[in-house]
This record gives structure tokens, sequence and C-alpha cells, in this order.
């Protein structure tokens, strides 16, 4: 694409477009035919439009401050892209609207992949609690049972020794025996 198309498609001035393309903070991030100085014309290509893309939105949503040539440099450097384009680009080039629909897709299917991976993982891990979950009060009913069973042995074998308390106090009463000294 020549600088003229793309100054209409992200809607500034041709002279603006060349203006970014010279600053030498953002040369590592153009391609050797968007730098291309000595030729009558410049081909820029997809990355260059997104790069020239991200600059624009950058230098025109933010105060001027925060707009440095520096600060966008670093953004770029870290890899900030923008790949949404003015609407006007859409009819001056339908094509670049189709890319970026592509890309929209592509984005959306790997959000999509990632958020099920997500599902399935989150699945596995109910599966791997609720099964911790059913031990856990296996355990539980197993261990009430053996109390309850101690329980009840431990009170069957108290009522025999005050079964046989009672008798030994009613005999010793009755004076049948006599206290053991």
């Amino acid at each position: 694409m020549r600088t003229g198309k793309v100054a209409q498609m992200l809607g500034v001035t041709d002279r603006t477009i060349k203006n970014w393309l010279a600053v030498p903070e953002f040369a590592p991030f153009f391609s050797a035919g968007a730098l291309q100085v000595d030729s009558a014309h410049r081909e820029l290509n997809q990355d260059d439009l997104y790069v020239l893309n991200t600059i624009r939105v950058m230098r025109s949503g933010a105060p001027k401050k925060d707009a440095n040539w520096e600060g966008i440099a670093q953004a770029l450097a870290e890899g900030r892209r923008e790949r949404q384009l003015p609407p006007i680009a859409a009819a001056i080039d339908p094509g670049m609207a189709l890319v970026g629909q592509v890309e929209r897709v592509v984005t959306i299917g790997a959000e999509r992949d990632a958020a099920l991976a997500r599902v399935a993982e989150l699945e596995q891990e109910r599966r791997e609690l609720r099964t911790l979950l059913e031990d856990a009060q296996k355990r539980l009913a197993d261990d009430r049972e053996r109390l309850l069973r101690e329980l009840n042995e431990k009170e069957t074998e108290l009522k025999e020794r005050l079964a046989r308390a009672e008798m030994e106090l009613d005999l010793w009463r009755s004076g049948r025996i006599k206290p053991a000294k």
C-alpha cells in the first residue's frame, strides 16, 4: 500500500504518515519498504499499517504529555498493535476490513478454545474434589458407625457392672454378705 492510501484509511494526512515514518524511535517497527526514503513510492505492508494505527490511536487518545514518541515506541516494543482500523478503512480497502474480521474470528476462536480447555480443567478438578468428598464422607460414616458400636459395647458393659453392683448392694443391705475389709 502507498502512504496516501494508508493516510486515507487512518483518517490522517499523507504528510502525517511520512512524519511518523521518519521518527527514529519507530524505525525498528517498520518494514524496509516503509522506511524507503530515496524511492518515489514507499510500500507499506499490513504490519506497517497496524504500527501506524497504533501511533494514531496513542496520539489521539491521550494527553500530549502521555503520547510522546518514547512512550509510543515503548508500547510498540512491548507488542502493542491496534488492529481495529477506523470504519473508513473498510470503504477505502475492503480487503483490509476482511483481514481485520478474520483476525477477530481467529482471536475469538483461540479465546473460545482456551475457555473450553479451562472448563475441561475445572470439570476434572470438580470430579476429583467430588471423589475426595465422597471418600471423606464414607470415612466419616465408617468412623461414626465404629464409635456408635464402641459406645453400645461400653454401655452394655457398664449396665452389666451396674446390675452386679446393685445386686451386691442389695445382698449387703439384706445382710447376706458382709462388706470386705
